[in-house]
């Protein structure tokens, strides 16, 4: 018999694979990586094992009955790890904890808009600068998108404006994609 035989194998998926999926999960709402298949099954086992780190004990708590137990240590721990990393990633309590410890930390977003378009809780005026001179005025609101996937930066500007010759914004009435090899830069102006 193998490691990977049926019931060796839902055992060892249940306890080092599934909780790690689940944190994983919560993570990629707010911090955007793309990870080689290796990379993604590393931090699936050690995500797993942090959690059986953490919440291992529930399965020796033996007033709880046994399938409360695996449902704490499978989901409710994962979830609550899971969460727990989503809001110290999204407002960067370890980077400012190290920063206040001065120890220089690099920032945890890759890209400047990895960081900037997931913290937009509130709509903006946006100047696109593109690489042929030419600007598009819009607003980026709730109906606006920016892929978060490297290989596509492209950008979807809910609605878009002339300028006038008193240097007011006229709408449009429609929208604009603006695909990444145009872009040159993006303002921002937050609406209170």
């Amino acid at each position: 018999m193998t490691l990977f035989d049926n019931q060796n194998a839902l055992v060892f998926a249940a306890l080092f694979i599934a909780p790690g999926f689940i944190i994983h999960w919560f993570v990629s709402l707010v911090a955007v990586r793309q990870y080689s298949e290796q990379q993604v099954w590393l931090r699936l086992f050690v995500l797993s094992l942090f959690n059986a780190a953490c919440f291992g004990w529930v399965l020796y708590v033996e007033s709880l009955v046994y399938w409360v137990r695996i449902l704490l240590l499978l989901l409710a721990g994962p979830v609550l790890i899971g969460y727990l990393v989503l809001l110290a990633v999204r407002y960067n309590i370890v980077f400012r904890l190290l920063e206040w410890l001065e120890l220089n930390p690099v920032h945890p977003t890759p890209t400047a808009w990895d960081w900037k378009f997931p913290q937009m809780s509130k709509p903006a005026w946006v100047v696109v600068n593109l690489k042929n001179g030419g600007i598009i005025l819009g607003y980026y609101g709730k109906n606006s998108f920016a892929a978060s996937i490297p290989e596509q930066r492209d950008i979807y500007i809910e609605n878009i404006y002339n300028m006038d010759e008193d240097g007011n914004w006229v709408d449009l009435g429609k929208g604009v994609l603006v695909m990444k090899d145009e872009i040159s830069s993006i303002e921002f102006k937050i609406i209170p």
